[in-house]
């Protein structure tokens, strides 16, 4: 049964990951929590982080940690920002564009780029290998196969660092609250622009 699934998604879609990225297209809005995961191969240590994340068509994101230490870290369209409470600073980085959640996965269209592929249970698996941009080499995304909702995102990079997000509590909505990216700067922090006045 789950091999006759993933055959008949590869029948219709280019990609097995098309399931996955038509339900992130045709919602304006999603949101969950998260458990990010962060190895770094010289020293072989990793790091532990929570939160929620928010995420919009095409690239708006915003990701609340609560653990191990409050901040924020979003992108509007525009502007990239990160809020750090420990040193109640802003960082304001206003380059108008930004490599999101969905541009990493949109490389799984590309066939070429696709390692490995399959089924287990309501899980579908796609692991991805090459040149995926930012330095990243290696990148595998988890979905369910009956609402094709993401469950995790895994990325490598050339020099063998590699970070993953666990997603649960996903939820969906075709309408964007307003202001759900936008930066507010809490009262007495102070803005910096790095590389500007």
């Amino acid at each position: 049964m789950n091999a006759a699934l993933l055959l008949a998604v590869s029948a219709v879609a280019s990609s097995p990951a098309d399931p996955l990225l038509a339900r992130l297209e045709s919602a304006a809005f999603l949101e969950a929590d998260f458990v990010q995961s962060d190895f770094w191969a010289l020293t072989r240590e990793t790091e532990t982080s929570s939160g929620h994340l928010s995420l919009a068509f095409p690239d708006m994101f915003r990701f609340e940690y609560t653990s191990p230490s409050p901040r924020e870290t979003g992108f509007d369209g525009t502007t990239l920002y990160t809020v750090e409470h420990s040193s109640r600073q802003v960082i304001v980085n206003s380059e108008g564009s930004c490599c999101g959640f969905m541009s990493f996965l949109d490389h799984a269209r590309d066939e070429s780029l696709v390692a490995s592929s399959g089924v287990t249970g309501d899980m579908v698996t796609v692991r991805l290998e090459g040149d995926l941009g930012e330095g990243i080499s290696e990148m595998e995304m988890r979905f369910t196969a009956g609402d094709s909702l993401p469950v995790s995102l895994s990325t490598t990079d050339v020099n063998g660092n590699s970070t993953t997000w666990y997603l649960s509590g996903v939820t969906i909505s075709r309408l964007c609250p307003p202001g759900a990216f936008s930066l507010t700067v809490p009262p007495g922090y102070e803005t910096i622009r790095p590389g500007g006045p």
